[in-house]
């Protein structure tokens, strides 16, 4: 940010005053942050750590529908950046060319750099939770859930029924007869 434009002799042409406000909760933002944070830890923006750039960090990864520009906008703790890779007059970059595989990689390259060996985290404010959910259905994950994830959550705003799809596993080749019948009418019942 522009602090203030001065003149060959000294004289202020243009200051700007800072001016801050709060827009949403700190909870809010972390759950926010969170979420950001997979895009760099195995979605679109997974690059970022394919270059070696290990700490924590969050983003979004852009593309447009030519392949005309690629971005990616991250953030760390300490450091925000974003890359953004094109033309001066629009044309294809390449086939392909997306924020994730063109502009992460670069952004991953300049934190690492830029970070060193810093490991600073995003702080948890007091009312958020974690929870371990099924990515399947997206309710708390039980025992028996094949792919689980933590997730972050305002207090209150948390799943609270377990997931039923991964309750009971049956083997097709054991056959509902070899099944206690009394287990089964219970979890039929749960269902309901």
């Amino acid at each position: 940010m522009i602090k203030k434009i001065v003149d060959r002799d000294g004289n202020t042409v243009e200051k700007n005053e800072s001016y801050r406000e709060q827009v949403i909760s700190s909870q809010t933002a972390y759950v926010v942050v969170s979420t950001m944070q997979s895009v760099v830890d195995g979605g679109t923006g997974f690059r970022v750590r394919k270059v070696g750039f290990s700490a924590p960090a969050a983003g979004k990864t852009g593309t447009t529908d030519n392949y005309s520009d690629s971005w990616f906008i991250g953030f760390t703790p300490q450091y925000s950046a974003g890359i953004w890779v094109g033309f001066d007059q629009p044309r294809r970059i390449f086939r392909g060319a997306t924020g994730g595989k063109v502009a992460a990689p670069i952004w991953g390259r300049l934190m690492k750099r830029i970070s060193g060996s810093n490991r600073s985290t995003f702080p948890i404010p007091p009312g958020v939770i974690s929870k371990e959910i099924c990515v399947q259905t997206g309710l708390l994950a039980t025992e028996r859930c094949p792919t689980k994830k933590e997730m972050f959550f305002i207090a209150g705003s948390e799943p609270t029924d377990s997931c039923r799809l991964h309750m009971l596993r049956i083997k097709e080749r054991a056959g509902f007869e070899n099944l206690d019948q009394e287990i089964l009418k219970n979890y039929f019942r749960k269902i309901k």
